[in-house]
């Protein structure tokens, strides 16, 4: 899905579909599409079916600009992969990606968090609406 040139994390920008020994397989075409090609063309037991132009989301693209601000090293190019694909962090307390994943958190806890105070503003408006219906309607009665 992803692949590292000049300290920039990449998307790949195809998916290759392949047969080998009749099973049926799909991989991201990495190294390169030509490499894919010149491999199936060389073995016999491979069989190209087709290459599949790869689409990534708005938010597979937003969580590669994230990374690319990090200057992760290659070596932890499944985490990253991960993290991009689903945005899942790696187990654990300590990983390369620990200070995104609090920063993310923090994030979210305040959007939460804010939501709940909308909720609970226009919660006191309809106390309020209630509260002026009764005094109106007592109006009325006297």
């Amino acid at each position: 899905m992803i692949y590292k040139e000049n300290g920039e994390w990449n998307f790949c920008d195809y998916k290759v579909k392949y047969k080998d020994v009749g099973q049926e397989l799909e991989k991201y075409a990495l190294p390169s599409k030509q490499w894919w090609e010149k491999t199936i063309n060389n073995h016999s037991h491979l069989e190209l079916i087709e290459f599949i132009e790869f689409e990534p989301t708005q938010e597979q693209e937003g969580r590669l600009e994230k990374l690319n601000q990090l200057r992760i090293p290659e070596g932890f190019m499944s985490y990253c992969q991960n993290y991009i694909e689903n945005g899942e962090f790696p187990e654990g307390i300590s990983h390369v990606l620990r200070g995104l994943e609090i920063a993310e958190y923090e994030k979210e806890q305040g959007q939460e968090l804010s939501e709940r105070e909308i909720a609970e503003i226009e919660q006191g408006q309809e106390i309020s609406e209630h509260e002026i219906r009764i005094l109106e309607l007592e109006g009325s009665l006297t």
